[in-house]
């Protein structure tokens, strides 16, 4: 089973995974086999931040800190659930 916590902490594939718009654009760059604009890009952080842009950042920290990946699992399995299901993901 896909373990989407485990992927982006351990893969290497994601600089800044703290920062919503960096892991949604590097995460959109290894999905689709064309680049994403940023009105795609905003929509795919509201998963990850709902209304507050700083929510992911402080919850990614607090995972890392704790060890506890309940709320960034949450959020990261929306995240891919929602860019597998998008248009994008169907053109490749």
């Amino acid at each position: 089973m896909f373990n989407s916590v485990d992927y982006v902490h351990n893969s290497g594939n994601f600089s800044l995974a703290s920062d919503a718009q960096t892991l949604v654009t590097e995460i959109s760059e290894l999905l689709y086999c064309e680049s994403i604009d940023q009105s795609r890009i905003d929509y795919f952080m509201t998963v990850l931040n709902e209304l507050d842009p700083s929510y992911w950042n402080s919850a990614w920290i607090n995972y890392l800190q704790t060890g506890v990946d309940v709320q960034v699992k949450i959020r990261l399995d929306a995240l891919f659930s929602k860019m597998i299901n998008a248009p994008e993901f169907q053109l490749m």
